[in-house]
């Protein structure tokens, strides 16, 4: 089972997700780091960058680094239902799919 550190970090990663704009010039890490602030997650900027890199990897987000300060965004033309899906609905299946993984 997921241990409170990962859940806090999956939910904390989907509402990063959430806040990022469907085009540029985007959002930069530290207006994320105050959002998620004023969510009451204890956050760092650092972290938020971490994180930002992490989800470029898995998701269809981008750094848009033409100029400071850098800002992040979904790729054009993608298709984004992730706010239709809430935190709780978002940890299920993160659980769901550890617990079938052979």
């Amino acid at each position: 089972m997921a241990s409170k550190g990962s859940r806090q970090t999956l939910v904390r990663q989907w509402e990063m997700l959430k806040l990022l704009p469907t085009r540029q010039p985007g959002i930069t890490a530290r207006q994320i780091t105050q959002q998620l602030n004023d969510e009451d997650f204890d956050v760092s900027k650092r972290q938020v960058e971490r994180d930002l890199d992490l989800l470029s990897q898995s998701f269809a987000i981008v750094c848009n680094d033409k100029g400071k300060p850098y800002g992040w965004h979904w790729m054009e033309g993608v298709s984004i239902d992730i706010p239709a899906v809430s935190a709780a609905e978002a940890l299920s299946l993160a659980m769901v799919e550890k617990v079938l993984k052979p």
